[in-house]
């Protein structure tokens, strides 16, 4: 995003501190932050804003925390936060102003008498740098950045983020399990669910030596920000899976085992266009070694070994120690409240015996151990 001089634009309109969603009026894409390497670059006059991507289409975004953007009003302009950082942060004394026109909003910074405008980067449908206007297509929606251009782009939609319009967010689960559906889920917003069915879950203890993981359900009105989760659905249709997004500052679930990931941007996950953008390199690699990842296995919800290259946005991985199984089976809390299924059965015999959280209580076998529910080789041992 270029800088050019300017003079003083007009009164801005005044937006109320909240969740929004930001639409180009021209190409109808929607404003993402893919990740957090913005910077201002005053020797050369110039703003880095490619880590803000453009999505074609409500349904592109709908699932996104990327195009969820918290607006928040002091008296320098607005700051706006998504993904565990903000525009302070990456531009410093830009502060956002916005100037309303009764239909739609420029955005611009002001810095050392230079004015910023953001506007959606046009993007040319061919296979070489050519810059021919007439295969310009809209449509694409993932490889638009925010960038200064011609005027008609520079218009912008603000719109607010609520369970009750349509523009809402809603989750979109991929895996799916009889007739329950699942998926790895990591934002900074905290939430509150807006739709009946819906649950979430963490890890909060495992064995490594009988590759088991317990998840424990978040059972407040509020579900933190800033904590990885898995969602549980009835349904894949975003509109049925709807959240009402919270403006508190709830803590992170402690004790949770599962490490989020907000970004995964780099170079070769671009087209030529994006690469030309500098250094917008931001991910998480796979250690199959000792990262394992939602999935389904054997009929059977797990976190499992993958040959990923990349830790995919908005989602989690669990960290565990070299040599360990490549599926771990995660125990939901009506399986071992009513009664833990049999685990790792090849396992080798062992005298060991752990409680239902994976902790060992006896490493020579039940006697001696207080009334209650253990596992030992994989099963469960009732101690009366």
């Amino acid at each position: 995003m270029s800088v050019s001089a300017t003079s003083m634009l007009a009164q801005t309109n005044t937006l109320a501190d909240g969740y929004y969603r930001v639409l180009n009026t021209t190409t109808s894409r929607y404003a993402c932050l893919y990740d957090n390497k913005g910077k201002v670059v005053k020797e050369a006059t110039d703003v880095d804003a490619a880590g803000i991507r453009t999505y074609y289409g409500f349904s592109r975004v709908v699932s996104d925390p990327a195009s969820v953007i918290y607006f928040k009003k002091s008296s320098s302009g607005y700051s706006l936060s998504s993904q565990g950082t903000d525009t302070n942060k990456m531009l410093g004394n830009y502060y956002l102003q916005l100037s309303y026109n009764g239909v739609s909003y420029q955005a611009y910074g002001q810095d050392s008498g230079y004015t910023i405008y953001l506007s959606d980067q046009r993007y040319y449908n061919d296979t070489n740098a050519t810059g021919d206007v007439s295969k310009f297509d809209a449509r694409k929606d993932s490889m638009g950045y925010m960038a200064t251009g011609g005027a008609k782009y520079k218009y912008w939609k603000i719109i607010p983020v609520s369970s009750a319009t349509d523009n809402y967010f809603g989750f979109s689960p991929t895996l799916q399990l009889g007739s329950d559906y699942y998926q790895s889920f990591y934002a900074e917003f905290p939430f509150s669910f807006a739709s009946t069915g819906l649950k979430a879950y963490y890890v909060d203890s495992r064995s490594d030596y009988y590759a088991i993981a317990r998840l424990a359900e978040i059972t407040t009105t509020e579900i933190p920000g800033k904590t990885p989760m898995i969602i549980k659905s009835a349904s894949t249709d975003p509109s049925q899976n709807r959240i009402d997004l919270l403006e508190s500052s709830s803590a992170a679930v402690s004790g949770n085992l599962l490490t989020g990931v907000y970004f995964c941007s780099s170079d070769n996950l671009l087209e030529w266009y994006d690469q030309l953008a500098g250094n917008h390199e931001n991910y998480v690699l796979n250690d199959s070694s000792t990262m394992r990842v939602l999935g389904i296995d054997n009929g059977a919800l797990v976190l499992k070994k993958v040959s990923w290259t990349y830790i995919p946005r908005n989602s989690f991985y669990m960290t565990v120690p070299v040599g360990s199984s490549d599926v771990y089976q995660l125990l939901l809390p009506e399986s071992y409240a009513t009664g833990i299924r049999s685990v790792a059965a090849t396992q080798k015999s062992s005298s060991e015996v752990y409680s239902v959280s994976g902790q060992l209580v006896s490493a020579e076998g039940i006697d001696g151990l207080p009334a209650g529910i253990y596992i030992q080789n994989g099963k469960k041992i009732v101690v009366k």
